[in-house]
């Protein structure tokens, strides 16, 4: 049997035991809530921070009234830097500026007019721009270190600074025979310097859907051409 002191050391090493154990489950609890994606206080969610991108997309419908060019050969890409401002938890601002090419593969049917009635083996009106963005981030799923399930929604406009008509035919001449030929006619008159429009952006983490919609003629109209399509859908990849 215990005597009164043995009695109160062992009461007295079982508190301690107990006091250990209940602060260490605190400590244990405190870093398990720091480590939720809701309540860290670091990570890409949680402050504003830039990041590259790159994206490709195609014209894959036009109407009747379009200029005759081949969808989905028809395309444009960019690549860019974006900055992210994070307003609230779920609501950010985005602000970007990028490389965008745009590119019109124009069909070589029988009745072509654009931009000359000569048929080609391939031709395609190309222009090279630098784009400005601006969007607004909805956050649908919060996560810690990456983007999450999210919806953008914003403008942008393009300052066209050159532009190409490139013509490919296979050559005739008997020293290239069989090769192919680019004849090249550099700063385009009829294309608009600037352009601007709409972009929606539906994205999980790095990889989202892009839809741009140009709102302004792509050809000046006093030129008589019917526009080119004017919405374009792709993929665009976020390298954070």
């Amino acid at each position: 049997m215990y005597d009164n002191t043995q009695r109160s050391f062992l009461f007295f090493i079982f508190l301690f035991y107990l006091v250990i154990g209940l602060d260490a489950q605190e400590i244990l609890l405190e870093r398990d809530s720091q480590n939720s994606a809701i309540s860290k206080k670091t990570g890409i969610n949680h402050k504003s921070f830039g990041y590259l991108f790159i994206n490709y997309q195609v014209y894959a419908l036009k109407s009747s009234s379009n200029l005759d060019i081949e969808t989905i050969k028809s395309h444009n890409y960019s690549f860019g830097y974006r900055r992210v401002y994070r307003v609230t938890d779920l609501y950010s601002l985005l602000g970007g500026l990028s490389f965008f090419n745009d590119s019109y593969t124009i069909h070589q049917g029988v009745h072509k007019t654009f931009p000359t009635s000569q048929i080609h083996e391939s031709e395609r009106i190309v222009t090279y721009n630098f784009s400005g963005e601006f969007y607004n981030r909805f956050i649908l799923k919060k996560e810690y270190d990456c983007f999450g399930l999210f919806l953008d929604f914003g403008a942008f406009i393009s300052a066209s600074v050159a532009s190409r008509h490139k013509m490919f035919d296979t050559s005739s001449d008997p020293g290239f025979y069989g090769k192919t030929q680019e004849l090249k006619v550099k700063g385009l008159k009829y294309i608009e310097p600037i352009t601007y429009g709409l972009s929606f952006r539906f994205g999980y983490n790095r990889i989202a859907i892009v839809v741009h919609h140009r709102l302004r003629n792509w050809i000046k109209p006093s030129y008589g051409f019917a526009q080119p399509p004017k919405t374009s859908v792709g993929l665009e990849l976020s390298l954070y």
